[in-house]
């Protein structure tokens, strides 16, 4: 996991609090396929907003103590993003990669 991307899901998910309930049920599951269930749902629970030192710390104290399916990095890192920069620039996952950030944009 990587600090940026648990900031960038806290924050696009403090936005789609704004949107409405199918909205942002459509945003959740855009962040879940780009970023992974894990982060998604750690970044739910605990959101790196600012109001205090440990809700950055969380996630990766969740992620080091965790005896779940989550423990394997390698099941932590399943969103596109990440499979995406796994890839040569050719691969069909950047394309599915734009894509999914471009629907994310709008909202969806």
């Amino acid at each position: 996991m990587v600090g940026d991307d648990y900031t960038l899901v806290s924050a696009v998910l403090y936005v789609a609090e704004s949107l409405s309930p199918i909205r942002r049920h459509l945003v959740r599951r855009r962040c879940r396929q780009l970023f992974g269930k894990w982060l998604t749902e750690t970044a739910a629970i605990s959101p790196a907003d600012g109001s205090s030192p440990g809700a950055f710390l969380a996630p990766l104290f969740v992620a080091a103590f965790a005896e779940d399916e989550y423990a394997d990095p390698e099941k932590r890192a399943t969103g596109t993003l990440h499979r995406a920069l796994m890839t040569d620039p050719a691969s069909p996952e950047l394309a599915r990669l734009e894509r999914d950030l471009r629907r994310l944009s709008a909202g969806w």
